[in-house]
């Protein structure tokens, strides 16, 4: 959040009085006390009916904003991004020629850059219509990204 807050900060005083509200906010590893259980989501986020949730693909796939259906037999959750098809230790050793990548990502430890390539994760296509298939979610807006920042 305090990311965002200094991003808004920086567009405010560039493009003068835009104002801007926070419209999601969840981490994708909380626990959270709904319907007399502590539901622990890790890797899932809220999809309550009428949620307003992210679901995040790759640093240089699209991302989608959902409304949660409020589904119980999947404790009103839904993913919380794409999902990765390769592990971390093993993106490591595959060779990855990033000079002309059509994604940008900031970031202060390279390692970070290379474990979370675009190639490590699934496409967010299928995961987007797998959960409205059954009847977790709706997409309501496509997001792409421009650039990232990996801490």
């Amino acid at each position: 959040m305090v990311l965002a807050e200094l991003v808004r900060q920086q567009l405010q005083a560039v493009l003068g009085g835009a104002r801007s509200t926070l419209i999601v906010d969840v981490p994708h590893n909380v626990i959270l006390r709904e319907h007399g259980m502590n539901i622990h989501r890790k890797g899932a986020t809220p999809a309550r009916d009428g949620d307003l949730a992210l679901i995040p693909g790759s640093m240089g796939g699209a991302s989608y904003l959902v409304h949660g259906l409020g589904n119980p037999d999947w404790l009103w959750s839904c993913s919380h991004g794409a999902g990765r098809r390769v592990r971390r230790q093993d993106v490591r050793r595959l060779r990855h020629d990033n000079a002309e990548a059509s994604w940008q990502c900031v970031t202060l430890r390279e390692e970070r850059r290379i474990e979370e390539a675009p190639q490590a994760y699934k496409p967010i296509g299928p995961v987007i219509e797998a959960q409205e298939d059954a009847g977790l979610i709706r997409a309501a807006v496509r997001l792409r990204p421009w650039i990232t920042f990996k801490a």
